[in-house]
């Protein structure tokens, strides 16, 4: 449907918009050549943003799950209680507030406070304790990478600097259509393209529900696999 009315949209202005009155508009080249630099600029900004934040996300339950089986090797049960718990605790807060993951921040903290603060008693513990302090650290990491990646969308300037660009595009293809460059239906596929190139850059930034939905799932399946059913 969206596609469609772009389609119609652009054919409409194309053939009923009454003339610019701009004469010998040149050509629309370099303008193009801007707003294609542009857009492939931003799609693949956002494109490494995802693939970030994948790669943050799946380390982090990788983590997380070493984390959980290595802390049960220790011998001190009430370490290994409350970390086992802060684990837990912090994948039902990922699962229920992503992506606005600031809100699970709590959970995080508390979750490396535990570890940070544990000393070992028996000396057996302290290789297991090294183990899990390092990952823990990598953790923290990969969290603010997390978190960078969800903030990291285009800004404002960004699209009204790319709209900007395709706005000189449009104008001038309209431009053309009047002192006969192009025919109508070629002003009107050039308009579409243009519209149709920033509809793609808006779906390549935005995080869609179903990718939502997708890493909340990791956190509930991650839970299952450390033998959390609930």
């Amino acid at each position: 449907i969206r596609i469609a009315f772009i389609l119609f949209f652009a054919f409409f202005i194309s053939y009923f918009l009454p003339r610019t009155g701009l004469s010998n508009p040149g050509t629309i080249v370099p303008q193009t050549v801007l707003f294609s630099f542009l857009l492939g600029f931003f799609i693949n900004r956002s494109i490494q943003r995802k693939q970030s934040l994948s790669q943050g996300i799946s380390i982090e339950l990788a983590s997380l799950r070493h984390v959980h089986h290595v802390s049960e090797g220790l011998r001190s049960a009430s370490f290994v209680k409350n970390v086992l718990n802060a684990i837990k605790k912090y994948h039902a807060s990922m699962s229920a507030y992503f992506p606005n993951s600031e809100k699970a921040n709590e959970a995080f903290r508390h979750m490396t406070h535990l570890v940070y603060l544990f000393r070992p008693v028996d000396s057996k513990d302290v290789p297991v304790y090294m183990d899990i302090l390092s990952t823990t650290k990598e953790l923290a990491l990969e969290r603010q990478r997390i978190l960078t990646s969800l903030n990291a969308s285009l800004s404002s300037y960004s699209f009204i600097m790319i709209a900007i660009a395709a706005f000189f595009v449009v104008v001038l293809s309209l431009a053309l259509r009047d002192a006969g460059g192009t025919s109508h239906f070629g002003c009107a596929a050039i308009i579409s393209g243009i519209l149709i190139a920033m509809d793609l850059l808006r779906l390549t930034d935005r995080l869609s529900e179903s990718l939502i939905e997708k890493y909340k799932n990791l956190y509930m399946m991650n839970m299952k696999k450390m033998g959390h059913e609930d």
